[in-house]
């Protein structure tokens, strides 16, 4: 299998087996695959938190800064009503 090269395989939700959507798409990726895309993305997350190319409220996808941190955040906010200013300090 090449790097690029993807298998699809099927797997089985819960449900009666004879529904199309009762399953779900899996992708089968190879290892080296795999290792490549965290080199690059770890790589490529290093540099925008250096050079600080992502706003201090971009959540979902950072270290520390999880999507339902940001909503307790603001549900908090909302509730004393008060705007909010997000500081993380890793």
């Amino acid at each position: 299998m090449a790097m690029a090269d993807v298998a699809l395989q099927r797997l089985a939700k819960k449900g009666n087996k004879s529904f199309e959507e009762n399953y779900r798409l899996v992708t089968l990726t190879s290892h080296c695959s795999k290792l490549m895309e965290s080199i690059i993305r770890d790589a490529l997350m290093e540099y925008i938190e250096i050079n600080q190319l992502l706003n201090n409220s971009q959540h979902g996808f950072r270290v520390g800064r999880s999507a339902s941190c940001l909503m307790l955040v603001l549900l908090w906010c909302g509730v004393r009503k008060q705007s909010v200013e997000v500081e993380y300090k890793l």
